[in-house]
């Protein structure tokens, strides 16, 4: 917006200029994170090398340590790190449901979560959604 136009309102008050203290009011209003905050979460991924992290997967039942790419979506990881080929890629950005799984009990689709965010938590793929002894 010009100077030229501002002027002509006298200064008047703009949506631009109430977003943009809002912004900045919802920023101060935010609490800092003491050290204590973060106790009983697991702890962060392990490092293995440059881009890469170790981290855990509890899917369906069974625990999975794996070194992958800290960007890895979490389909990638149950599917070419993990070896299990119940979840399918569909579309690759969320709008197909194909990769849909259940992240301590609530429905996560799989290529757009990280793997990252899922170390520590229950994962059910469809394959742990059948009834037992089904093929």
């Amino acid at each position: 917006m010009s100077h030229e136009r501002e002027s002509e309102r006298g200064g008047a008050f703009t949506r631009r200029n109430f977003l943009d203290g809002a912004a900045y009011t919802a920023a101060l209003s935010l609490p800092l994170e003491s050290p204590a905050a973060g106790a009983g979460r697991p702890p962060p991924p392990v490092s293995a090398a440059p881009g890469r992290v170790t981290v855990t997967l509890r899917i369906i039942g069974q625990a999975y340590p794996l070194s992958i790419d800290s960007r890895a979506s979490l389909l990638d990881a149950i599917r070419d790190h993990a070896g299990l080929m119940g979840t399918k890629k569909g579309c690759g950005h969320g709008q197909c449901g194909a990769c849909t799984v259940h992240l301590d009990g609530r429905r996560v689709l799989a290529c757009l979560t990280f793997a990252v965010m899922s170390a520590g938590r229950e994962i059910t793929t469809i394959k742990g959604l059948s009834a037992p002894g089904a093929a």
